[in-house]
């Protein structure tokens, strides 16, 4: 494990040398990167040991889930990274929901992954090779991270089925009667006039007739 990269890394390596694992897979699960994301960001003006220059890095921040320019004395075991991709791809920052997805094949060793489909503005499900980036393990952690930024110019879309059969009971907006309507979706490449509740669709579409939650 690399700790100025945040990443695992393949090298030659003595048998049983330290921070050395037999597969990538063991390393990541043993040394999570995500982890670095939940530290403290760097102080505004950190005093480094031995009188050492301080550099320019990116943290990320909790709060508005965006990776940010700051200032720290080196990279190792702290909420600093290289650049604006590493820490994107590392704390799954909104950053991630702009990337290309992963590589879709790897050698037969490729497993379902979700991936925000900047067209569509929806999480997908598709085969990929890692949860890195824009791949993540599950539908959730996608929707969590890059559909929460719906905009109500995606209520005025008409409703699209998809081309799929995987048919699942979804929610759009009607424009014309100002209410929120449930629709047969395909499961796949839908538009962005489409919501899982009827709540999360007068949320993003009709603020001022919103419904309480869990009723």
């Amino acid at each position: 494990y690399n700790l100025d990269s945040k990443r695992c890394e393949r090298r030659f390596v003595c048998p049983k040398a330290g921070n050395s694992f037999v597969k990538r897979s063991v390393c990541e699960k043993t040394c999570p990167s995500e982890s670095f994301c939940h530290f403290p960001r760097p102080f505004e003006d950190p005093v480094c040991a031995n009188y050492a220059p301080s550099k320019h890095t990116w943290y990320f921040d909790r709060h508005t889930r965006e990776c940010r320019l700051g200032v720290a004395c080196h990279l190792a075991r702290a909420n600093s990274f290289s650049s604006r991709d590493v820490c994107s791809q590392v704390c799954r920052s909104r950053d991630v929901c702009s990337l290309p997805p992963g590589p879709d094949s790897c050698n037969g060793k490729e497993h379902s992954v979700y991936s925000y489909d900047v067209g569509t503005r929806l999480c997908e499900k598709r085969s990929g090779c890692h949860n890195r980036g824009n791949n993540f393990p599950t539908m959730q952690e996608c929707q969590k991270v890059c559909e929460r930024r719906r905009s109500p110019e995606d209520c005025h879309h008409w409703p699209n089925r998809g081309p799929c059969y995987a048919f699942v009971f979804k929610w759009y907006y009607d424009h014309y009667h100002k209410n929120c309507f449930q629709f047969l979706y395909g499961g796949c490449n839908g538009g962005p006039n489409l919501f899982d509740s009827k709540e999360d669709c007068l949320e993003v579409c009709f603020p001022h007739k919103r419904i309480p939650r869990g009723c």
